[in-house]
């Protein structure tokens, strides 16, 4: 789910979270069938640097409001709303995904696209949200059972309208991004996520409780659509053909079942602690791992976004996809360490702004900040082989990365029934950050070995990644110390952020003179050929 709080993101193409997970409008695409080089002369209506600068801001600006809203809801509500919340959103970020990640791909990577492929896909998106969404009203109450968790029934079946709002821009999302036209994408996207900030904040402080966070979501969903449908030319037609239905689904197919595996390695957590842990540790763990999943998401979302067009067009030029693939890594996993180990060394200070009851999670948070940067290093595998046409090969990557997740949560969450909370949210932090590890080399092999790409390139990037995040981590620690017996807790954790993030970006930039030049491009060229758009 989108939004500050839901602890449930779906998955996708080269967003944040577990490793791997990463046209033009309805006048590009006519009744008639387009060559997919021609479509793409027509209907393209960025470059890859403005698509780059304008998924840039759309990143920059919702995570930004998602940490300033995730932190002011943490305030008024306690662990145990936070836990509800996840577990009402699993089914529902689950059947989002899937209605997503399965469909954008197939539209962005089709080579000859019409207008009939684009109604087509639209009702058959918008016909399954509706039936995925009556099954959802119908197993709310055994997931509640299943789970033991008061008051989560409604809270499912309040949610259940996100679906059919979903579907409803999954097509002009499509085109936006094949068009690599992300302008309205990043107004929708901070718009949208604002103004469900403002509600459910506003909720929250009358007192709501759970239900601030079901009005923040719904407020989000709701702006989506309005905005994207304001931006886009594109309408459905009311027509269905099989034909193009079954093209769609020969790519899409694959790319759902890879998108399952994904989402069940991403959410395995809430899938299978609920009936190990109360809703108060579950909301712990999620809050702390919605932080981490935060930054890197602001780190990886922008080439993610970007990166899959962009990698599809290299798709036949190895060494070209090759080299693309290394410097886009190393951008997001050195971008992500710089942040990540800014949250680590304010990791303690911060939750104490937040109040006592979130103080538990402080040692978890940190070890959690490893596992971001883990994941970080892995989060293009997916759009790589999906750009390489490779769904079959992400498909059974994503599931053995959800049976070792599902496994390992299993087996670490049956062993934490009597011990503290703080210990708790450690353990899970701590398999978390055992399970990213072996995820990442996972995913970085096969992608390596897909484009004949040296693992040799990516281990030294590892390294340096880890150098500069522990240097950072130390010396933002010390930065704390130092005032912690004087300062308030807001400045602590201001100035340990800060110390922690601009050391470990001076050490990255100091031993790796390409991350240098790539920020150098980034900043001269991205950001103002975006903002000229």
């Amino acid at each position: 789910m989108r939004g500050a709080t839901s602890g449930a993101e779906p998955a996708r193409a080269g967003a944040g979270g577990r490793p791997g997970d990463g046209i033009g409008d309805g006048d590009g695409a006519s009744d008639e069938g387009v060559d997919g080089d021609e479509l793409t002369a027509r209907g393209v209506t960025g470059t890859f640097g403005g698509a780059m600068g304008w998924s840039l801001a759309m990143n920059a600006g919702r995570q930004a409001a998602t940490l300033l809203v995730t932190f002011l809801l943490a305030r008024f509500l306690g662990p145990n709303a936070f836990g509800i919340i996840a577990l009402a959103t699993v089914y529902i970020a689950f059947v989002e995904m899937l209605l997503a990640q399965g469909m954008v791909p197939a539209i962005i990577h089709h080579r000859r696209l019409t207008a009939e492929h684009l109604d087509t896909c639209f009702w058959l998106v918008l016909a399954s949200a509706c039936i995925l969404g009556a099954l959802s009203v119908a197993g709310a109450g055994a997931w509640a059972a299943a789970n033991d968790v008061d008051g989560l029934r409604p809270v499912i079946w309040a949610l259940t309208p996100l679906l059919p709002l979903r579907a409803l821009i999954v097509v002009q999302e499509a085109l936006m991004r094949r068009s690599l036209d992300f302008k309205p994408l990043a107004l929708r996207t901070n718009v949208a996520v604002l103004g469900g900030g403002v509600t459910g904040v506003a909720l929250a402080f009358a007192g709501a409780g759970v239900w601030a966070l079901v009005g923040q979501q719904l407020t989000t969903y709701l702006l989506d659509v309005g905005i994207l449908w304001g931006a886009s030319s594109w309408r459905p037609r009311w027509r269905f053909s099989k034909d193009r239905a079954r093209e769609l689904l020969s790519y899409s197919v694959p790319a759902a079942a890879a998108s399952v595996g994904v989402f069940v390695n991403r959410r395995a957590d809430a899938l299978v602690l609920g009936s190990f842990v109360g809703a108060a540790t579950l909301g712990l763990y999620r809050f702390a791992m919605r932080l981490v999943e935060t930054l890197v998401e602001s780190a990886v979302g922008s080439l993610g976004a970007a990166g899959l067009p962009e990698l599809a067009r290299h798709q036949h030029d190895r060494a070209r996809f090759s080299d693309r693939i290394v410097s886009m890594v190393r951008l997001t996993a050195y971008s992500a360490t710089v942040l990540l180990c800014g949250l680590a060394a304010a990791a303690r200070p911060g939750l104490a702004v937040l109040g006592d009851r979130w103080l538990p999670a402080a040692d978890g948070l940190r070890v959690l900040c490893i596992a971001g940067v883990l994941a970080s290093l892995a989060a293009l595998g997916g759009p790589a082989l999906q750009a390489l046409g490779r769904t079959r090969t992400l498909a059974a990557l994503s599931w053995t990365a959800s049976a070792l997740s599902v496994s390992t949560f299993a087996v670490v969450g049956s062993t934490l029934d009597g011990r503290p909370f703080d210990a708790q949210v450690t353990t899970l932090a701590s398999a978390t950050a055992i399970l990213y590890g072996v995820l990442a080399a996972l995913y970085l092999t096969i992608v390596g070995r897909s484009v004949g790409l040296r693992l040799r390139r990516l281990a030294e990037l590892t390294a340096v990644a880890l150098v500069g995040g522990s240097t950072g981590f130390a010396l933002g620690h010390v930065g704390a110390m130092a005032v912690a017996g004087w300062a308030p807790d807001l400045v602590v954790a201001t100035a340990a952020a800060s110390t922690a993030s601009l050391t470990a970006l001076g050490v990255l930039v100091g031993i790796d003179p390409e991350y240098r030049s790539l920020l150098v491009r980034a900043g001269s060229r991205l950001v103002p050929s975006g903002a000229a758009r």
